[in-house]
C-alpha cells in the first residue's frame, strides 16, 4: 500500500496525488509510520494549497509513533506555519 502511494506521488508524471493520498492513508490505517510521515509531506509540500492542518495530524501521527523527520517537520510547522497547541 505504502509503495503505491509512493509510486502514485513521485514516479508518475505528473503525480496523481489523489490516489497517493488513498494508498497512504490505507497504509497509515494499517499502522505504516512512513506512509503517516509521507501524508504529513503530501498535505503540506505537494497539495496545492497546502493543507497544513491535515499535515500537522499526519506528522503528529507519525511523530508519535517515533518517527524522526515526522517529529522534525511537525515543529517546523509549529515554528513557521501554525499556532503550536496549548
Amino acid at each position: 500500500m505504502y509503495a503505491l502511494g509512493y509510486r502514485y506521488s513521485n514516479e508518475t508524471d505528473p503525480p496523481d496525488l489523489d490516489a497517493a493520498r488513498g494508498w497512504y492513508e490505507k497504509a497509515a490505517d494499517a499502522g505504516h509510520v512512513d506512509a503517516m510521515y509521507a501524508l504529513g509531506v503530501l498535505h503540506a509540500d505537494l497539495t496545492q494549497p497546502p493543507n497544513l492542518e491535515a499535515a500537522r495530524h499526519w506528522f503528529e501521527r507519525a511523530a508519535d509513533a517515533g518517527h524522526i523527520d515526522a517529529m522534525y517537520n511537525l515543529g517546523y510547522l509549529y515554528a513557521k506555519s501554525i499556532e503550536p497547541p496549548k
